[in-house]
């Protein structure tokens, strides 16, 4: 027998605390929030496991982005299939009829057990064996390889698993237990994505092999489990808990004997991250005396809505933001006096999604655009028969890496989001000001800026892989399906712009046609002549009815000119309540196309975008769902509270609208 057997046989295995790392139990010891249904479904396939229908076990499948919450998900597991919490062990035992013995183990294949050229080989079978044997002796790989004789013969997964339970069954029994009737084996292999994406680099293999060899480890384990009682003399019970972020948004792959269950982590939103973030100010007492003051405060309080939306709701971000908050929070007897004290501008300082990859760092302003602008990445599954191009290769790496999250919007298409956190620490002031990250409820000057600068990003070159028409400027806007298609032109890259002079002085003013203005950088002091068709434009203070406009060429149809799409923005923000109704939509759509008669030619089109964070009155709802509205008025779009969320990136939404409203964006 292999030396590194006989060594696991005799060894005593970790409990499951000590098997993660310190930064993956930060926050392990609070409430679970916004999961009770995962947890539920833990409970499910635990149970169904006992008596797998058609043979087939449950495998949990827990994905998400970077700091949601999955690999504590995975841990939440170990715990309550051990026993650590709740009462699954005791429902497994008393399904089973028999005492049962659980052996868990925790596989984190990017800290500690990642892929290693001087370990791994072409066995996935021996590769999972020796990490497994790792594990049960608490140490790397590489030592665990060279103490077998710098080989991994011998190191089967079933064998290695085959040593772990009987090393299980002996401390059992030397604990005076009774011996088990049932060996519950949950196994938890976190970070998968980070091995497979080794195994494409290392080994050049497709995406799609790489997937394929990874269930090879899967198969490894499933194939013992079944035949275990006849190796250990007891029942095995398999419970594998898989957690990461699909490559490439290609789905895991099982063996014809698992099912996948398909779960992520419970979508916290505002409600909840207050809850969690009250939690760490109060050490997790639910019934202490501060807590419902502290929750109360930070749900009134725009800086601490706004600190806790920039985190996207991600339960490791609210957790490292609390933490820093508590560093410098003197003693208390008053939850809100706690709160009013946090310097939210301090407590956010070290929050980030993950660092920045050396190799990542030149993308960095073209991932915040694909953020910024939302415009779908398609990505295609990368390998030896294709070169995938830069920037699908930088937001695959990004996605992997944790800094960016991928969001599917079909067609294998992607949407890259990022919390502004993460925008932040990247420090990209001439994509994102710095004066727009601060924790205040925005002014209207300062929405308009924001809707600028995506409506900028949007406008990049070489970021889309489809066409831009004109119902892309403003997607889901009301009035979109009434727009006739026309593609535009993205030629060179665009900057924001402020115009030094009023483009509409009066509400009877009517500008003639002048495609050269006198403007300067949004971020700069100089000004000079620009061309239009350069760049976006936020309008001189002052102007009336307008607030942002640009000029798009637009491509030519069927032998005729092209022309040029003028688009003029009105932007209505609103810190209250107060609603918007179709008169006032109407009265300001009167006013534009009068004021901008001389930009409608046979060749030239325009485009009104009445934009505002109001929610319609009832009336408004019913006029504006209705085409006809849009029919009799040409040209116009309507963006209100209820479309935000397909205009803008989430990371902005928070600092729209109103409290009232934020809760209903990140349900």
């Amino acid at each position: 027998m292999p030396s590194a057997l006989l060594r696991v046989e005799a060894a005593e295995l970790p409990g499951v605390r000590k098997q993660y790392a310190r930064h993956q139990l930060d926050g392990a010891e609070l409430k679970l929030r916004g999961s009770d249904g995962v947890i539920s479904v833990i409970q499910e396939c635990a149970l169904d496991n006992l008596a797998p229908a058609g043979g087939k076990s449950n495998v949990l499948v827990v994905s998400g982005p970077s700091g949601s919450g999955k690999t504590r998900v995975g841990f939440e597991a170990l715990c309550r299939s051990n026993g650590l919490a709740g009462d699954l062990l005791q429902a497994i035992a008393a399904k089973a009829g028999c005492t049962v013995l659980t052996i868990p183990l925790f596989i984190d294949f990017n800290n500690g057990y990642a892929f290693d050229r001087s370990v791994d080989e072409d066995s996935m079978d021996k590769n999972l064996g020796v990490r497994l044997a790792a594990r049960a002796l608490s140490e790397l790989v590489g030592r665990v390889k060279d103490a077998n004789g710098r080989s991994l013969d011998g190191l089967y997964t079933a064998d290695v698993l085959t040593a772990i339970a009987k090393a299980a069954l002996r401390q059992a029994s030397e604990a005076g237990a009774s011996p088990p009737g049932v060996i519950l084996l949950a196994l938890h292999l976190d970070e998968y994505q980070t091995y497979v994406q080794n195994l494409m680099k290392e080994r050049n293999h497709s995406l799609d092999t790489a997937v394929l060899r990874f269930k090879e480890m899967m198969s490894a384990v499933n194939n013992w489990v079944s035949s275990a009682e006849g190796a250990v003399g007891v029942k095995v019970v398999f419970l594998p808990v898989v957690t990461g972020t699909p490559v490439a948004g290609l789905p895991f792959v099982l063996t014809d004997k698992l099912r996948a269950v398909l779960i992520s982590p419970g979508r916290l939103v505002l409600k909840t991250s207050a809850e969690l973030f009250a939690d760490v100010l109060t050490a997790g007492a639910e019934r202490s005396p501060l807590r419902p003051s502290v929750l109360e405060a930070l749900l009134v309080s725009a800086e601490a809505r706004n600190a806790l939306g920039d985190t996207d709701f991600l339960p490791r971000h609210v957790v490292y933001l609390a933490r820093e908050a508590l560093k410098v929070l003197p003693a208390s007897a008053d939850g809100a006096a706690m709160v009013a004290a946090i310097d939210w501008a301090v407590a956010m300082g070290p929050v980030v999604m993950s660092t920045m990859r050396r190799e990542l760092v030149p993308f960095a302003d073209t991932l915040a655009l694909l953020a910024l602008s939302q415009a779908p990445v398609h990505l295609f599954v990368p390998g030896p028969s294709r070169a995938t191009p830069d920037l699908e290769r930088a937001v695959i790496d990004a996605d992997v890496a944790g800094v960016i999250k991928l969001e599917a919007a079909g067609d294998g298409r992607y949407v890259v989001r990022v919390p502004l956190v993460q925008l932040r620490r990247w420090g990209l002031s001439s994509i994102l000001p710095a004066r727009l990250l601060f924790h205040t409820i925005c002014t209207w000057q300062e929405v308009e800026v924001m809707v600028g600068y995506c409506l900028t990003a949007m406008l990049q070159p070489g970021l889309r892989s489809k066409r831009l028409f004109i119902q892309d400027l403003f997607p889901g806007a009301l009035g979109c399906d009434e727009l006739r298609p026309r593609e535009l032109i993205l030629e060179e890259p665009r900057s924001l712009y402020v115009e030094q002079t009023q483009f509409i002085a009066s509400s009877s003013s009517v500008p003639p046609k002048q495609m050269v203005v006198l403007a300067r950088k949004e971020f700069e002091a100089m000004h000079d002549e620009v061309l239009l068709t350069d760049g976006v434009f936020l309008t001189c203070p002052g102007t009336a009815a307008v607030d942002i406009r640009c000029s798009l060429r637009m491509m030519p149809r069927s032998g005729n000119i092209g022309g040029v799409l003028h688009v003029f923005v009105q932007t209505k923000h609103s810190g209250t309540s107060s609603r918007v109704s179709e008169v006032a939509v109407d009265t300001w759509y009167k006013a534009v196309t009068r004021a901008t008669k001389e930009w409608r030619s046979d060749q030239d089109q325009v485009l009104f975008v009445y934009f505002t964070n109001k929610p319609p009155t009832d009336d408004g709802f019913s006029a504006l769902s209705c085409s006809e509205f849009f029919k009799s008025r040409p040209g116009l779009l309507v963006v209100t509270h209820d479309q935000l969320s397909g205009v803008l990136p989430s990371f902005l939404l928070t600092r729209l609208v109103t409290p009232a409203q934020q809760e209903r964006f990140v349900a």
